[in-house]
């Protein structure tokens, strides 16, 4: 036997030594504690959970058989076969469910049931909506105070602008129950209208400085900045309007001229 297969035989024997130490670890070792979106029986979590394992795990070590061709790979298969886990399940839209894997190799699973058995019917980068939150009642409120601009400077810095908030009052709004908050901002300017918001932390003391997406000459016209409500819970691509009990609380517009 010559050095070159002598070498390859090693190798292999390696590569199958440590696949069998990572079935055993997968086995042996908890997968640790899975966030939950939704309501689920604790059979079909049970059941979501154990197909989400499963596929997860032959992926994680069908690179591991790969790296044998290529050694460099070993150590990030062999990582991704030790950490296959399941960070999260959340109820989406069209009664499908998303698992996130923590994989860069299969992004988040999308599963389905048929008459209660769960199989994956897709993978992608990004999960899909969340389902809007079932027990949210927007007719039993509670209050809320907030600090809330009274006045807009903008300035120009370069091709950009400098915005800031030259005054506050306060205001008391009511929020519904299990009702998501949230701050929008739009900008019209000769480019359009810019739209940004943040939402799903409680709502903050006072209205933070303007967070305005930068845009080279952009010239800002008019300002309008909106505390919403919703029963959308955030996610990738999706509009807190959406939500079925979508609600603005307070809105107020600053027009220019501005410097």
């Amino acid at each position: 036997m010559n050095r070159n297969s002598h070498a390859l035989l090693k190798a292999a024997l390696l590569i199958l030594g440590l696949l069998a130490l990572s079935a055993a670890a997968l086995l042996c070792f908890p997968s640790g504690e899975v966030q939950v979106y939704g309501n689920f029986s604790p059979d079909d979590l049970f059941h979501i959970k154990h197909v989400a394992l499963r596929h997860t795990r032959g992926v994680a070590l069908g690179n591991l058989r790969r790296s044998i061709l290529k050694p460099t790979l070993l150590p990030v298969a062999l990582r991704d076969v030790l950490t296959c886990r399941v960070f999260s399940i959340d109820r989406c839209w069209n009664n499908e469910v998303s698992v996130n894997t923590g994989s860069p190799w299969i992004g988040c699973l999308v599963l389905v049931s048929s008459n209660g058995n769960w199989r994956i019917q897709s993978s992608s980068t990004f999960p899909p909506p969340r389902e809007p939150i079932p027990d949210a009642d927007p007719s039993r409120r509670y209050p809320v105070s907030i600090s809330v601009p009274t006045g807009l400077r903008i300035t120009r810095k370069g091709n950009a602008f400098d915005y800031v908030f030259t005054g506050f009052e306060t205001t008391r709004l009511t929020v519904g129950y299990k009702m998501i908050t949230g701050v929008s901002e739009e900008v019209d300017s000769n480019k359009g209208t810019a739209i940004s918001s943040s939402y799903g932390n409680p709502l903050p003391r006072e209205i933070p400085t303007p967070k305005v997406g930068y845009s080279p000459n952009a010239i800002p016209a008019r300002y309008r900045i909106t505390i919403f409500e919703t029963a959308q819970p955030p996610g990738y691509h999706v509009e807190p309007s959406l939500g079925k009990f979508y609600r603005v609380l307070w809105t107020r517009t600053f027009e220019g001229p501005f410097e």
